[in-house]
């Protein structure tokens, strides 16, 4: 079972957000947002949240495919190197 509260301490927003979208059925940014608000809700506060979604959507690391605000792998989507080295609990 992947430890979400070391996951959002210790990652970048934008490793976090990468990491999500990178899932089976990607994320719906308002997990996301629900996560940050219990996890470091600085990151909702200071407006990083978005303004990091919508910078990796820009660079085509993560999509919207259907305008749903479900975002998934972009075209120049990478593994973050937590995930590759399975911490926080990641199998």
């Amino acid at each position: 079972m992947i430890n979400l509260e070391t996951l959002f301490a210790q990652e970048s927003v934008i490793d976090i957000v990468t990491f999500h979208a990178g899932l089976k059925n990607g994320i719906d940014y308002r997990m996301l947002d629900r996560k940050f608000v219990q996890y470091r809700f600085e990151v909702i506060a200071t407006g990083e949240l978005l303004s990091t979604v919508n910078t990796l959507c820009r660079e085509g690391i993560i999509q919207d495919e259907r305008g749903s605000m479900v975002f998934t792998k972009g075209s120049n989507w990478k593994e973050p190197l937590f995930s590759k080295e399975k911490k926080h609990g990641i199998k």
